[in-house]
């Protein structure tokens, strides 16, 4: 990143926070934008568990990520008893690191959760058609995947992972300086803070 670069990121808090949900919003339209795959991070018994997972929507407003995911993954069953996740994404064409804190939950609402199944490509449906769930061992290199799919039975499976997003680290890096900034979710609104990189 030149110095020339940084000149032109945003300033003030108010507009980083705005560029990063922005970046955020524009990644899970884009199958291109590095921040589409960012590491998901939850706790499993031995400790941190981190996966890349694709980022399938952004809802500012609510200040939500979603992700879709197998219910019989052991990821879902740590998040149902441990909620919260950390989520780290990093965009190298703005040397821009972007970390998130915040507590998953998933999406009850069966209209909306068929919709986005509905939406799913038939090969992303074959991920959730497996007899065993992810993770389960097998005799030998395969996808485990079935012959033929039962469309119900997958639909039982998946998931949409909403993350209540409460934190939000911002950190650039350039040759003229570093800048980070961190913001953090209040009823009101959002606060945040320059702090050293």
């Amino acid at each position: 990143m030149t110095a020339g670069h940084a000149a032109s990121l945003p300033g003030d808090l108010a507009a980083v926070l705005d560029t990063a949900w922005q970046l955020l919003e524009a990644a899970a339209g884009d199958l291109k934008a590095p921040l589409r795959t960012p590491v998901v991070i939850g706790l499993a018994d031995n400790g941190p568990d981190g996966r890349v997972m694709v980022l399938r929507e952004c809802r500012v407003a609510s200040s939500q990520l979603i992700f879709h995911t197998d219910l019989r993954s052991p990821k879902a069953k740590n998040l149902q008893r441990d909620p919260r996740v950390a989520i780290v994404g990093y965009d190298a064409t703005r040397a821009l690191q972007l970390r998130l804190h915040g507590r998953a939950h998933f999406q009850t609402d069966e209209a909306a959760v068929d919709a986005a199944w509905r939406a799913t490509s038939p090969t992303a449906r074959r991920n959730y058609a497996t007899h065993l769930p992810p993770g389960a061992r097998l005799e030998s290199a395969s996808d485990g995947q079935p012959e033929s799919i039962d469309d119900a039975a997958a639909r039982r499976s998946f998931a949409r992972m909403v993350v209540d997003i409460t934190h939000i680290d911002w950190l650039e890096l350039a040759a003229a300086g570093h800048r980070r900034a961190q913001f953090v979710a209040a009823a009101d609104g959002w606060t945040g803070s320059w702090c050293v990189p």
